[in-house]
C-alpha cells in the first residue's frame, strides 16, 4: 500500500508544480513591466527590484496554489484512468478511494502553508512593498526623469520644468518649480540654477536653488501675493510626503488589527462595520482549506477521465475554480454590504462544493465513471463516433482529394488549433478570476454585476495581443510533443519529409496569427479598451487620469514662453475650470499671471470668464480683479484642449501618431508614447518570434511529453517578456531610440531561433 501511496503522489505532484508555474507566470507578466520601470526609470536598485518581486510572490501564490492542486490531481488521475491503471487496481481488489489518503496528507501541508501566507506573510509583504515603493521617490529618480524641455510630474502636486542641464557642474539651468501643498495655495519658484538635494535621514527631497524668486498665491486672497528673492535657498518637495501612503487594503491587513476590528469592542459595543473585517477573517480561513474541497472534486472527475487529455484537464480545472470564485465573490459582496452574515459569505461556497463532491466520490468515483460510460453509448454520441471512424478510414484509403502533404498540414493545424483554443480559453478565464477578486466590494447590485460581466468581455478582447502569443507557443510545443510521443514525427521523417517542412506549417500559422492580432489591435481593441476602462471607472466610482485628458493639464509654448494650467475641462459645457496663464521671460522668470474660476472661448482666441484676475510683477498697479469679463489669450482653444484619449491602449497606430505630434507641439514629453507606438508593431509579431525560438526545443524534446513543452514555453516567454520590459523602460527614458527599444528583442530572438532551428537533425 505504501508503494501505491507513493505512486499516486508521484503522478500528481509534477502537474501540480507545472500548473503552479503556468498560472503564476500569467499573473506576474505585468509585474515584470512594473519592475523594469522601477529599476530603469525610478532608479530602483536591482536588489530592491528583486526584493519587490519576492515580496509579490506570497500574494500571488495564495491564489494560484489552490487551483494548481486541483489541476495536478485532475491531470494525474486522468492519466491513470486513460492508461487503464485505475481499472487494473479495481480488478486487483484495491479500493480506489485509498489513493486519496496521501493526497489529503499532502494537502494538509499545503493548507498550513496557505494559513501562513494568508494570515502572516501576505500582510507582512504588503507592508514591506509599501516601504520599498516609498523609497523609489528619490534623488536618483528625479535625476533620471527630469530632462530639459519636459515636464516632470511624477510627484503628486509638484511640477518641475528646466531649460538646460550642465553635465560638468551637475546642475540644472533656468528652473521652474510649482507646488500645490494644500488646496487653495500655490507656490511658484523660479531660479537660475538648481541641484538636487536628498536627505535620507530626514526622508526629504528637494532642490538647492540659486538666484531666484518664490511667489505664493492664495485663492482666498488673490490680490495678496507673497514674494521673496534669494541668492540660495532649499526648496523641499512637499508632495513626496503626501505620496507615501500606507496600504489600507483588507487583503494586507495584519492579523492583530484584523481581529481587533472584527471582534473587538468599543465602549462595550461592536464596531458598526465589524462585518467587513469578520468576512475578511472567514475568507482567509476558507481560502486556506479550500484545497481539500478541490481534491474531493478533482479525484472522481480524474478517475472518470472527464477532463480528457492534459490540455482539457487544465481547462476543466480553471472552469471549476471560476465557479468557486464567482460564487464566493457574489456572496462576499453581500457580506461586505451587511446583507449576509460574514460566516455565511465566507463558508457557504466551501460547504456547497463539499456537499456536491460527496456523491461523486462514492466507491472511489466509480459512480460517475459508469455514468460517463452510459452517456458515451447513447445513440447520439455513438453516431458521432461512427462518423469519425468512417472518416478516418476514408483518409487512410486515400479517398480524399488532398495530397499527402496537404493532409499533413491540415492534421498538424487541427491539433495546433485545438490546443491553442484550450490554452487561450484557460488564460482568459484565469484573468477573469483575478479581475473579479479585484472588484470584491464594488459589485453591490445586479446592475454592477452585469456591468462587470460587460467589462470582462471587453477586457478579454483587449488582452488578446498579450495572451495569444503565449497560448500559441504552448500549443506548438504540445503539438510537437504529442506527435513525437506517438512516433508520428519519426514516421514523417521516414517518409522523406524534413522537419523544416513541418516547421514551415507552424511558422505559417504564427504569421497568420500575428497578422490577425495586428488587424484586431488596430480596429477592434482600441474601442473595446475604451469601453472597458469607462465601465471600470463607473463600477469603482473614480476618475481615470490615463483614460481622459481633461483634469490637471499643463501645457507650454516654447516660442512664446507661456505656461498654461487648468484643473478640469468640461467637454459637454466647453468650460475650463481654474484656468491659469503664466507669462515667462527667456530665463523662465514670471512676468505676469492670469487666473479665472470659469472660462469659455467665444472666438478663435477670445474668452469670457468669471472671477478672473491679473497679477503683474513689475507694474505699479500689479493686481486687477473682475467678476465677469473678457480678454484674448495668446493661443487658441485647439492648443489648450488635448485629445479625449491619451492612453495608447485606447488608440490605433494612426491616431497615436497624430496624438504624439499634437502633444509635442504643446510641450508635453512623448517618449513613452513613441515607445508604445512601435510596441504596437512589435507586440502582434511576438507570435512569430516565440514560435521560431520554441521550435528547436519542440523537436529536441523527444518523448518528454507535453509538460516538458509547457515548461519550455514558460522559460522562453519569461526571458522574452523580461527583455521586452527592460528595453521598453530604457526606450522611455530616452537612452536608445524608441524604434530599437521596441523591436530589438523580437529581432534578437528571431535570429537566435533561426540559428538553433538550422542546427537540428531533420
Amino acid at each position: 500500500m505504501k508503494t501505491l501511496f507513493r505512486y499516486s503522489l508521484k503522478e500528481t505532484y509534477p502537474p501540480t508544480i507545472l500548473s503552479l508555474a503556468v498560472f503564476s507566470f500569467i499573473l506576474i507578466i505585468n509585474l515584470f513591466f512594473q519592475l523594469a520601470e522601477l529599476v530603469v526609470e525610478q532608479g530602483f536598485s536591482f536588489t530592491g527590484g528583486f526584493l519587490y518581486f519576492i515580496s509579490s510572490l506570497p500574494i500571488l501564490l495564495s491564489y494560484t496554489i489552490p487551483v494548481s492542486v486541483l489541476t495536478g490531481v485532475l491531470v494525474g488521475f486522468s492519466r491513470l484512468s486513460a492508461d487503464r491503471e485505475v481499472i487494473a487496481m479495481r480488478a486487483a481488489g484495491i479500493n480506489i478511494s485509498y489513493l486519496l489518503i496521501p493526497i489529503f496528507f499532502a494537502s494538509l501541508v499545503v493548507s498550513i502553508v496557505l494559513f501562513f501566507f494568508n494570515f502572516y506573510l501576505v500582510p507582512l509583504c504588503g507592508k514591506f512593498q509599501d516601504n520599498l515603493t516609498n523609497t523609489s521617490i528619490s534623488g536618483r529618480m528625479i535625476t533620471r526623469s527630469l530632462k530639459p524641455g519636459e515636464f516632470f510630474d511624477k510627484i503628486p502636486e509638484v511640477l518641475v520644468f528646466v531649460q538646460s542641464y550642465d553635465s560638468k557642474a551637475e546642475e540644472y539651468k533656468d528652473i521652474l518649480i510649482y507646488q500645490n501643498p494644500k488646496e487653495g495655495v500655490e507656490i511658484l519658484t523660479t531660479a537660475r540654477s538648481a541641484k538636487i538635494l536628498e536627505d535620507k535621514s530626514r526622508d526629504e527631497i528637494g532642490f538647492i536653488v540659486k538666484n531666484g524668486i518664490t511667489y505664493t498665491f492664495k485663492n482666498k486672497t488673490p490680490g495678496i501675493v507673497e514674494s521673496s528673492s534669494f541668492n540660495e535657498q532649499i526648496v523641499k518637495l512637499e508632495g513626496v510626503l503626501n505620496a507615501k501612503s500606507k496600504k489600507s487594503d483588507l487583503v494586507v491587513m495584519e492579523i492583530p488589527l484584523l481581529l481587533q476590528m472584527a471582534f473587538g469592542k468599543e465602549e462595550g459595543n461592536l464596531r458598526e462595520d465589524y462585518f467587513i473585517y469578520r468576512y475578511e477573517f472567514y475568507r482567509r480561513i476558507a481560502n486556506s482549506i479550500v484545497v481539500f474541497v478541490f481534491i474531493l472534486l478533482a479525484f472522481p472527475l480524474g478517475v472518470a477521465e472527464i477532463g480528457g487529455g492534459k490540455g482539457s484537464s487544465f481547462t476543466l480545472s480553471i472552469i471549476l475554480v471560476l465557479f468557486y470564485w464567482v460564487f464566493q465573490s457574489g456572496l462576499g459582496n453581500l457580506s461586505l454590504k451587511g446583507k449576509l452574515p460574514p460566516f455565511a459569505g465566507g463558508f457557504i461556497p466551501l460547504i456547497l462544493f463539499t456537499v456536491a463532491s460527496i456523491p461523486l466520490n462514492i466507491k472511489g468515483g466509480e459512480k460517475i465513471w459508469r455514468l460517463k460510460e452510459r452517456v458515451a453509448h447513447l445513440p447520439f454520441f455513438h453516431k458521432i463516433a461512427t462518423i469519425t471512424l468512417e472518416k478516418r478510414r476514408e483518409e487512410k484509403a486515400g479517398r480524399l482529394s488532398y495530397s499527402f502533404r496537404k493532409k499533413l498540414d491540415i492534421y498538424i493545424t487541427k491539433y495546433n488549433i485545438r490546443f491553442f483554443a484550450l490554452t487561450l480559453f484557460a488564460l482568459l478565464v484565469l484573468n477573469f478570476i483575478v479581475e473579479m477578486r479585484g472588484f470584491v466590494g464594488y459589485l453591490s447590485s445586479t446592475k454592477k454585476l452585469l456591468m462587470f460581466l460587460k467589462y470582462s468581455f471587453f477586457r478579454s478582447i483587449g488582452l488578446i495581443p498579450l495572451l495569444v502569443s503565449f497560448a500559441l507557443l504552448i500549443s506548438v510545443l504540445i503539438t510537437a510533443a504529442v506527435l513525437e510521443r506517438r512516433s508520428e514525427l519519426t514516421a514523417i521523417k521516414a517518409s522523406g519529409i524534413s522537419l523544416f517542412r513541418i516547421s514551415f506549417t507552424f511558422i505559417l500559422i504564427s504569421l497568420i496569427c500575428s497578422f490577425l492580432v495586428f488587424v484586431i489591435q488596430e480596429t477592434i481593441i482600441p474601442g473595446t479598451n475604451q469601453k472597458a476602462l469607462k465601465i471600470k471607472d463607473k463600477i469603482k466610482n473614480y476618475y481615470s487620469r490615463n483614460l481622459s485628458s481633461d483634469q490637471d493639464v499643463w501645457l507650454y509654448s516654447f516660442e512664446d514662453r507661456i505656461l498654461y494650467h487648468y484643473n478640469f475641462y468640461d467637454r459637454n459645457e466647453k468650460i475650463f475650470q481654474g484656468l491659469s496663464v503664466y507669462y515667462l521671460d527667456e530665463n523662465l522668470d514670471l512676468d505676469k499671471r492670469f487666473r479665472a474660476k470659469k472660462t469659455t472661448f467665444t472666438g478663435k482666441n477670445t474668452i469670457k470668464f468669471n472671477d478672473g484676475w491679473w497679477w503683474k510683477v513689475k507694474a505699479t498697479e500689479n493686481f486687477e480683479f473682475k467678476k465677469e469679463g473678457g480678454t484674448c489669450l495668446p493661443h487658441t482653444k485647439d492648443f489648450l484642449v488635448l485629445p479625449e484619449y491619451i492612453d495608447s491602449q485606447t488608440l490605433s497606430m494612426k491616431k497615436l501618431k497624430k496624438l504624439i505630434l499634437n502633444l509635442t507641439e504643446k510641450g508635453i514629453k512623448t517618449k513613452r508614447l513613441q515607445v508604445e507606438f512601435y510596441k504596437k508593431l512589435a507586440d502582434p509579431f511576438a507570435c512569430f518570434v516565440l514560435v521560431v525560438i520554441g521550435l528547436p526545443f519542440a523537436f529536441q524534446g523527444g518523448r518528454k511529453g507535453s509538460l516538458y513543452g509547457i515548461s519550455i514555453a514558460l522559460s522562453l516567454s519569461l526571458v522574452f517578456i523580461v527583455s521586452s520590459a527592460l528595453m521598453k523602460s530604457v526606450g522611455q527614458m530616452g537612452w536608445i531610440d524608441p524604434f530599437w527599444s521596441s523591436l530589438s528583442p523580437g529581432f534578437l530572438f528571431t535570429i537566435l531561433g533561426l540559428m538553433a532551428l538550422l542546427k537540428i537533425k531533420t
